[in-house]
């Protein structure tokens, strides 16, 4: 089965189900200082770089903490992606990860909702392979920057959903080349918030 076909599709699924969930959100829930949560999403590399695996399924861990009297939050995130493809009679493996720190300003417009804005620095990983082999590392690590926004809802008393979207930029040698490992990053989110 292609990754590649599906991934994106996913993403849409889960996109729409915690759109169409908003209107159940419990009016007497409130978003806590500090999040931690899952997230599921897409990772879209440059095609020029990632040739058949560009767009990877991408699952993590973001956590944003601060206090009540605190102007921004310290943000923690992992985030790794993977596809696979073949193309021409050559196999393509492309993964990555992510190990982010940074700051995030919420707005917070109502008791349970609250957009905000990030950026901040990141240790990337990344492997990228071809069979029949090509010359050249498969793996490398890069330190790059990454900048977003995104809204978080109060979804129950403690429950968080939301929206993540990202930007990363990172340069690694893999394959005898100098290749992008960052890129846009869009997903769901789903955590607790505290």
């Amino acid at each position: 089965m292609n990754n590649k076909t599906n991934a994106p599709k996913t993403v849409m699924v889960l996109f729409a189900a915690s759109v169409a969930a908003l209107p159940l959100a419990s009016h007497g829930a409130k978003l806590g200082e500090s999040n931690i949560s899952v997230f599921l999403g897409q990772k879209q590399l440059d095609d020029n770089d990632w040739e058949a695996v560009d767009s990877q399924t991408e699952w993590g861990f973001i956590a944003d903490l601060g206090r009540k009297d605190s102007v921004v939050n310290l943000v923690v995130s992992y985030l790794a992606s993977e596809d696979e493809s073949s193309r021409s009679g050559t196999d393509f493996t492309g993964e990555t990860w992510e190990l982010g720190m940074g700051v995030r300003k919420p707005f917070r417009i109502t008791p349970d909702i609250a957009p905000y804005v990030e950026v901040g620095v990141a240790y990337m990983d990344a492997t990228l392979e071809q069979r029949p082999a090509a010359t050249g590392t498969t793996s490398d690590s890069a330190f790059g920057v990454w900048a977003g926004g995104g809204v978080t809802f109060a979804v129950g008393e403690r429950l968080t959903a939301g929206v993540n979207l990202r930007y990363t930029s990172g340069s690694a040698t893999l394959l005898g080349e100098d290749r992008e490992v960052g890129g846009l990053h869009f997903g769901v989110t789903a955590g607790i918030g505290f």
